[in-house]
């Protein structure tokens, strides 16, 4: 199990943002859009170096994207840094951070799908919480709907360690496994999670509630991505699972037999002897709530309830 290092509050009142871009190259359009959405609440986010480059698929090549998230990341006038969008990238800068530096200052990054390979290495590597949220140019830009953009706000005016409680009704569709659990809170898409098998930085995920989410994956790759993550061992010690939204990974050929993506993840999930939630708000499309890295988590399904705690929160006793 990993060892979660204390968060803290932002020190300027709006929090300062960057936005920076690890991964795929920025459309200025949606930047422009992104940075204004932002404006409109109050907040003043500065771009970080690098932000009109454009390399391959990337923004930039690695090692300039490295040391632009780096330099976010280790600045002290800076309490977010939020990513402009995802795609593909973040995965080849993890051997380029220097994680005992980002240890030391503690900063909190902000992004989902490809941005969760960063965020589990900082898990990992640092123990240091995130956010699991939408990002500038991909969400902020076209508008959030209204629970996604509450969620993120209240994260973005307190911080991660004064973030909000986060309770849900659980409708009993949503349940695939009953039960009750506590555990701290990890949230990753699955085929990001899955490459990190092996490595250095995929986190000891034990007594964690894990949340996963996917989008256009086919199901033959949704099975070798289930079975990767089964046969290294991530799942084993697991306090619970949480599946966000799952779509667009149906098998186009009508005539090809297949498991669908649903059949999948019962196949894989449905008797590992631990609670199970589907259908949860977070993912490629809204709604999009955020969640902590790190966070603490209670699920209890007779009570049909899921509450989201911020990171130092303690464990509930009921």
């Amino acid at each position: 199990m990993i060892r979660l290092q204390p968060v803290r509050a932002p020190r300027h009142d709006p929090p300062r943002i960057t936005v920076v871009a690890p991964a795929g190259p920025v459309d200025p359009e949606a930047l422009q859009k992104g940075l204004q959405a932002l404006r409109k609440e109050g907040f003043e986010p500065r771009a970080a170096k690098g932000l009109d480059a454009r390399w391959g698929h990337l923004a930039g090549r690695d090692e300039e994207r490295a040391h632009s998230l780096q330099e976010a990341l280790l600045d002290e006038d800076c309490d977010l840094v939020l990513a402009a969008r995802g795609g593909f990238g973040c995965a080849r800068l993890l051997p380029l951070l220097d994680y005992e530096a980002l240890a030391r200052r503690a900063p909190t990054l902000i992004g989902y799908s490809d941005l969760s390979a960063l965020q589990m290495a900082l898990l990992a590597r640092c123990g240091l919480p995130s956010l699991h949220a939408p990002m500038l140019a991909s969400e902020w830009s076209r508008g959030l709907d209204p629970p996604s953009r509450d969620s993120q706000l209240a994260f973005f005016q307190a911080g991660l360690a004064g973030g909000p409680l986060q309770e849900l009704q659980l409708r009993p569709d949503q349940v695939l496994v009953p039960g009750r659990c506590e555990g701290w809170l990890a949230a990753a898409n699955l085929s990001v999670l899955t490459s990190l098998a092996g490595t250095p930085w995929l986190p000891d995920l034990r007594g964690a509630v894990l949340f996963l989410e996917e989008y256009g994956e086919y199901p033959f790759r949704l099975d070798r991505h289930l079975a990767q993550l089964r046969n290294c061992g991530a799942l084993e010690g697991l306090a619970g699972i949480v599946l966000g939204q799952v779509f667009g990974c149906e098998e186009p050929d009508p005539d090809k037999s297949t498991f669908s993506a649903e059949h999948l993840l019962e196949q894989y999930f449905g008797d590992l002897g631990l609670p199970v939630l589907r259908d949860f708000p977070f993912g490629h499309r809204p709604p999009r709530l955020s969640l902590p890295q790190g966070g603490r988590v209670v699920c209890d399904t007779e009570k049909s309830r899921l509450l989201i705690l911020p990171p130092g929160s303690p464990i509930l006793a009921s």
